[in-house]
């Protein structure tokens, strides 16, 4: 009987096996020679032992003189933490897109490179500024990012009232929301939202 052993690795694009086996019932003058799986993106598979040939003291193959059981332990991989930590923004509208392109990661490989795409505002209001991880590639061009488990923390995006000054007879007037309404001719009327 063989029996393999389990174990578990944090995503770090490497190949990872055990060669940790038990071969029972193999006599003391003969040896085991073994495949072994590996595994290096985020799952689990069996650990599969596989027995290629059992060769006697003299290198005969023996094999067929064998009745091979395999119990099997597991390899694991689990998924990588990766934080993305956005800033906040602020502009007075101006009608423009804005965006904060400078965002901190965390928790990436080295040798590996992320696609983002970042959030921009133009209208008044707030927003997350959300960056989102589109593909992660590692130095061979795979798109790994499947293997990072992704935490956001977003800040925060805000366009404001563009302020508006109005002269009148009697002096200048800042109103930050206002609405106008044209009737005939040159009368306005200017009210205050």
């Amino acid at each position: 009987m063989v029996v393999t052993e389990s174990g578990e690795w944090e995503y770090d694009d490497q190949e990872h096996e055990l060669f940790d086996y038990v071969a029972q019932g193999v006599l003391e003058n003969h040896q085991c020679e073994f495949t072994v799986e590996s595994i290096r993106n985020v799952g689990i598979k069996e650990n599969r032992a596989v027995v290629v040939a059992i060769v006697d003291e003299n290198g005969v193959d023996v094999t067929h003189n064998y009745a091979i059981e395999y119990t099997y332990g597991t390899l694991t991989v689990t998924p990588r933490p990766l934080e993305v930590i956005t800033n906040n923004g602020e502009w007075v509208y101006d009608g423009e897109d804005h965006a904060v392109e400078e965002f901190l990661v965390n928790g990436l490989l080295e040798d590996h490179v992320g696609d983002y795409q970042i959030a921009s505002i133009r209208d008044v209001g707030t927003m997350d500024n959300s960056v989102t991880v589109t593909a992660i590639y590692n130095a061979d061009g795979e798109n790994v990012a499947p293997n990072y488990a992704i935490d956001y923390q977003y800040g925060s995006l805000t366009v404001t009232h563009r302020p508006l000054s109005i002269m009148t007879n009697d002096g200048e007037r800042t109103l930050t929301r206002l609405e106008v309404i044209i009737t005939e001719g040159k009368n306005r009327e200017v009210r205050r939202m």
